[in-house]
C-alpha cells in the first residue's frame, strides 16, 4: 500500500512541476523584471555575481531551459520513466529555484514552495517511483 501512495505522492510532484512551467507559459508567473531585480540584490555570496554576470544577460535563454526542464521533469514524473533521474534534474531545477527566485518573495512563507519542492524531489530520486509507474512495467 505504501508504494501506491509513493506513486500518489510522485504525480503530485510532477503535476507541481507543470504548475511552474504552465505559469512561465503563460505569463501568471512571477514577473520577469521582479526576478531580474531580485538577482541584484540576491544575498548569496557566489551566487549573486553568476546572476549577475552570466544569467542576467542571457535571461530569456535562462528561462526558456529553466520551462522545459520543467516540462520535462514533470512529464517525466508524472508517468513514471526515468523517475530518479528525473527527480535528481528537478531536485536542480529546485535548488536553482530556491536560491534565485525564492529571495523574490517578500514572504519566508511563500519561499517554502521551493524549499519543499527541493525536499520532495530528493525523496523521489532517493526512494523510486513507487507502485504505478512505467518504470515499475506498472500502469501509470
Amino acid at each position: 500500500m505504501s508504494a501506491f501512495w509513493q506513486s500518489v505522492f510522485r504525480i503530485g510532484v510532477g503535476f507541481f512541476w507543470l504548475f511552474f512551467a504552465y505559469q512561465n507559459w503563460t505569463g501568471h508567473g512571477v514577473s520577469p523584471a521582479v526576478v531580474q531585480s531580485g538577482f541584484l540584490t540576491n544575498p548569496v555570496p557566489g551566487i549573486h555575481e553568476v546572476l549577475v554576470t552570466v544569467v542576467l544577460p542571457n535571461f530569456t535563454w535562462f528561462a526558456l531551459v529553466q520551462t522545459a526542464g520543467e516540462v520535462a521533469v514533470g512529464g517525466l514524473l508524472i508517468v513514471g520513466l526515468f523517475t530518479r533521474p528525473a527527480a535528481i534534474v528537478g531536485s536542480a531545477l529546485a535548488i536553482y529555484l530556491a536560491l534565485t527566485v525564492a529571495f523574490v518573495e517578500p514572504s519566508i512563507v511563500n519561499r517554502w514552495v521551493y524549499y519543499l519542492l527541493v525536499l520532495g524531489n530528493l525523496e523521489l530520486a532517493f526512494n523510486g517511483p513507487g507502485a504505478l509507474s512505467i518504470d515499475n512495467r506498472g500502469v501509470a
